[in-house]
């Protein structure tokens, strides 16, 4: 039937008139649900069924080929970190975490859907607080070639042990999968003749050292499984 019919304007009660209408034209049917059922009408409700869920005693099932993966992007603010997240949006495929130190963040309008994290890659419990629900970490955040050369022990502290600690913290989560963008300038300053996986690396400044300090530590834990 149409359902508008039954409704005479905003006054009427859709569970009262126009259902006792329905029901006794023979409009109704009822199922029996052996699952898990649970209204949602008020927001006591939503807050019951979000601590279920939050809390992973969720009784209900979630079909696999719709839920969204979750990508945490630490660098996402940066210039290829926010393409990245940008890309990664128009997908409707994932939900986007963008990690950054700054608790002052106001995304730009291309990253409106992003959420934020705040994370500290010097502080395991603020790594270990960002990562709850990820699926996979798109690991962006570095010193600069510059910042490198100027402060070469921040520089080791950030990029070598920062990475260090975060893929000690994924070891304890529910993370999938980790991507590490390095530099090319691990095989030298400036890059001469063709490079290939099988190239020696030769590291000739701070910048390069320390992202190739990472990548041994990434690696690392990639064999380990």
């Amino acid at each position: 039937p149409e359902v508008l019919n039954y409704i005479a304007g905003d006054s009427t009660t859709f569970e009262q008139e126009p259902l006792t209408d329905l029901a006794v034209e023979g409009q109704l049917m009822s199922f029996k649900h052996d699952g898990f059922w649970e209204c949602m009408d008020t927001l006591r409700d939503k807050k019951h069924l979000c601590e279920l869920w939050d809390g992973q005693r969720a009784p209900w099932k979630t079909c696999k080929l719709f839920v969204r993966k979750t990508v945490l992007i630490i660098g996402g603010l940066g210039y290829l970190g926010g393409r990245i997240a940008q890309s990664l949006l128009t997908t409707n495929k994932y939900k986007i975490i963008i990690g950054t130190r700054s608790n002052q963040v106001v995304l730009p309008k291309q990253l409106v859907g992003c959420d934020v994290a705040l994370i500290d890659l010097l502080e395991k419990n603020s790594i270990r607080k960002s990562l709850k629900g990820v699926d996979i970490i798109i690991h962006l955040a570095a010193m600069n070639a510059n910042e490198c050369a100027k402060n070469p022990s921040d520089a080791l502290l950030v990029n070598g042990l920062g990475t260090l600690n975060l893929v000690q913290s994924v070891k304890d989560s529910g993370v999938k999968k980790i991507i590490y963008f390095s530099t090319a300038h691990v095989y030298g300053s400036p890059l001469l003749g063709n490079i290939s996986e099988d190239t020696l690396v030769t590291p000739s400044n701070h910048y390069a050292i320390t992202h190739r300090i990472a990548e041994d530590y990434i690696i690392k834990v990639g064999r380990e499984g």
